[in-house]
Formats: structure tokens, C-alpha cells, sequence
């Protein structure tokens, strides 16, 4: 997976948001909690 993060977006995050370390740890409880399934389909309607 490539993820493409402006700068400008980046900065705006890490000056306004809390604690902008814990979110990759919270990305990876919202897609468990959103399961398997609902991940999969997710990414079948990318294609």
C-alpha cells in the first residue's frame, strides 16, 4: 500500500492535532473493530 501524505496536510496535523503519535496505534483498532469482512469490501470497491 502507498499512502501519499502532502506536507502541508502533515504539519496542519502534528501543530493541531492531540497527540499525532497515537494514531497509527488508532488506525489499527478502528480497522479491527471494523473487521475483517467490511475491510475486504472495502478495498473489492477500490478496484
Amino acid at each position: 500500500m502507498l499512502h501519499i501524505i502532502r506536507e502541508a496536510s502533515l504539519e496542519h496535523v502534528l501543530q493541531n492535532y492531540p497527540n499525532p503519535e497515537d494514531i497509527p496505534r488508532r488506525n489499527i483498532e478502528y480497522c479491527r473493530d471494523l473487521g475483517l469482512e467490511v475491510i475486504q469490501k472495502m478495498l473489492n470497491d477500490c478496484k
